[in-house]
C-alpha cells in the first residue's frame, strides 16, 4: 500500500471513479493504464498501458492520481472522436516529446501552443481522421474553461454544472467532488438527499443553501446518466 504522504495533495482515484468523473468506459481507462492482451494469429500479443499510473497500487488495485485523470480525461475527448488506439498512443507520445512532460494534456503549455501536437501528428504522415474536426473538438472551450492552473500545470477541475460550485482539487478530500464553498463531497449530500427525500431538509442539516444541495444532487446525477 502506498505510504499515505505520497496522496497527501495528488488525488486519488479508482478505475471506476476515473470512468464516473470522465465519461470515458472503465475497460478503456483499465486499458490506458494497465495495458491489455490479446491473440493475433494464434499468438499472444502484449500492449503496453498508455499512461502508466503515477501511483503505485493500493491493497492490489489502481490507483490514478489528479494528474492521471487530466489526462484520461483529454485522450478520452480523442476516444470520442472514434480516434483509433494506436493513433492515440501516437499522439499522447508526440504530445510527451514536443511538451517534454509526461502529463502534457494537464500542462498550460498545451493550452496554449497545443496546435504544435496535431501539425507534428500531420508532418509525421499520422494525421488524424479529420485534423479540422478534431482539432475543434478537442479544443473546444470548455476543455480548458473548466480547468485552473498554478505553475504551468492544471490544479483544478470544475465541472461544467452550469456554475462553479462543483470542483475536484486534489488538495481536499483526495480530489474527490465538492460543494466547494462549503467542503461538502457531491456524493454525501445526493445520498442524503435520496435516503431523506427532501433537498430542503438535509440544506438544513448541512447548513448549506437549497441550490448548492440540488446542484450536488444534479451533478451527480449527470455521473449516472453518462
Amino acid at each position: 500500500m502506498a505510504a499515505q504522504y505520497e496522496l497527501i495533495g495528488v488525488g486519488l482515484y479508482s478505475i471506476g471513479e476515473a470512468s464516473r468523473f470522465t465519461g470515458v468506459p472503465a475497460n478503456t481507462v483499465s486499458r490506458w493504464v494497465r495495458g491489455y492482451a490479446r491473440r493475433r494469429k494464434g499468438e499472444r500479443v502484449e500492449y503496453p498501458p498508455l499512461m502508466p499510473p503515477s501511483l503505485p497500487p493500493i491493497d492490489d488495485k489502481v490507483a490514478l492520481s489528479f494528474r492521471d485523470l487530466m489526462e484520461v480525461r483529454f485522450v478520452g475527448k480523442l476516444r470520442a472522436l472514434k480516434v483509433s488506439w494506436s493513433e492515440i498512443d501516437r499522439t499522447v507520445a508526440t504530445a510527451q516529446e514536443i511538451l517534454q512532460t509526461r502529463y502534457p494534456f494537464g500542462s498550460l503549455v498545451f493550452k496554449s501552443d497545443g496546435a504544435r501536437v496535431f501539425a507534428e501528428l500531420e508532418k509525421g504522415g499520422r494525421l488524424l481522421r479529420d485534423r479540422q474536426f478534431a482539432f475543434g473538438v478537442v479544443f473546444e472551450p470548455s476543455l480548458f474553461a473548466e480547468l485552473e492552473y498554478e505553475a504551468g500545470q492544471v490544479v483544478r477541475w470544475r465541472p461544467s454544472t452550469g456554475s462553479n460550485v462543483v470542483v475536484l482539487d486534489p488538495r481536499r478530500s483526495f480530489g474527490k467532488p465538492l460543494l466547494d464553498e462549503f467542503d461538502v463531497q457531491t456524493r454525501v449530500v445526493a445520498a442524503a438527499v435520496e435516503a431523506e427525500g427532501s433537498a430542503a431538509r438535509v440544506a438544513e442539516w448541512y447548513d448549506i443553501p437549497l441550490q448548492a444541495v440540488r446542484t450536488a444532487v444534479s451533478y451527480e446525477r449527470q455521473l449516472l446518466a453518462a
